[in-house]
């Protein structure tokens, strides 16, 4: 199992202790972060970095893995990295493994409370502006027309996809809200608890869910 660009790590150590049967390697922007989140895991994690030579020790072996997962990354690259990173994927997978992808879906609510948050008063520290969800933002989250296309360009189909969270959860609303006036606080739970019922309805959370997790092969879509 390959995990690409898991920043500090705390996914990586989840999936490493959810999937003890899988051997896994991380990749990073350079070998010294990888490292840390090598630390993270048990057996220790083989560390790659990317960008980098494909014939250099640095690079992730090609055709080696069964699962490669990027695991809400995609949003924070340049918008010209996002191919690239697509396409490196496509690479170091094996032919009959799969890729995990999960991003923030930009048709869903998450830019638009993003938006209410930034027209607030009160302390805009890093400690308020991270919500409870982990290592999900800020950033603008992404079009899945546009994932479709990257995936598409670098050789890779959506063989299942599953999207989660089309309204709010409770932790959030509170969280987001804890600032404002008891008022203020009584009417967004209020609203909350209405818009959480469409979680329900069918269909609703694969297309508008803020959290979408396709699982991609090689080959050309039909």
């Amino acid at each position: 199992w390959l995990d690409v660009l898991p920043c500090t790590g705390i996914v990586t150590e989840l999936l490493c202790r959810k999937r003890p049967d899988y051997r896994f390697d991380v990749v990073e922007r350079t070998v010294e972060v990888a490292s840390f989140v090598a630390g993270r895991t048990r057996p220790r994690a083989g560390v790659f970095a990317w960008p980098s030579d494909p014939s250099s020790e640095d690079a992730p072996p090609k055709a080696s893995y069964d699962l490669v997962s990027c695991i809400f990354r995609l949003e924070d690259c340049r918008a010209t990295e996002r191919a690239a990173l697509c396409a490196a994927m496509a690479e170091w997978v094996r032919p009959a493994g799969k890729v995990l992808l999960a991003f923030v879906s930009n048709r869903s609510f998450h830019d638009w409370t993003e938006r209410v948050r930034a027209r607030r008063g009160g302390p805009r520290g890093v400690e308020y502006v991270l919500s409870p969800d982990p290592n999900i933002g800020p950033f603008r989250a992404l079009a899945p027309h546009a994932v479709q296309g990257l995936v598409a360009s670098a050789g890779l189909r959506v063989v299942r996809r599953l999207g989660l969270q089309a309204a709010p959860q409770p932790e959030e609303i509170a969280f987001r809200a804890r600032n404002f006036s008891a008022r203020t606080r009584r009417a967004a739970e209020m609203v909350g608890t209405l818009v959480r019922r469409i979680d329900s309805l069918p269909g609703v959370a694969s297309r508008f869910g803020r959290f979408q997790f396709w699982l991609l092969e090689r080959g050309p879509n039909p």
